[in-house]
């Protein structure tokens, strides 16, 4: 499978793009040109359970496996992806406890 990288260069304090990516209403705006109306449910805490969803109610159950703060060099929060899900299907299946 062939990897591609992409990297880009934003004006602005660490912090801010952090807050503006991650809190809820950045989230939404930053998801909109490939999902309007995306949001998500849950913690951006390591460890923590988290959920991305459509309008619909469809989408992805999530644990945050890493997430240093933002003054860190590398920064990105990472998430490990146990299962898609469909609204219809009630709970994510990858988020019981």
């Amino acid at each position: 499978m062939k990897t591609l990288t992409f990297e880009i260069t934003i004006n602005a304090p660490r912090t801010v793009a952090w807050n503006n990516m991650l809190g809820a209403e950045g989230y939404k705006a930053w998801t909109a040109p490939f999902c309007e109306g995306s949001y998500f449910v849950g913690s951006w805490d390591k460890g923590a359970k988290i959920q991305f969803l459509a309008p619909s109610g469809d989408g992805m159950s999530s644990v945050i496996a890493e997430n240093t703060p933002p003054m860190a060099r590398s920064n990105c929060p990472t998430c490990g992806h146990p299962n898609c899900s469909r609204q219809d299907e009630g709970i994510m299946r990858g988020l019981k406890s």
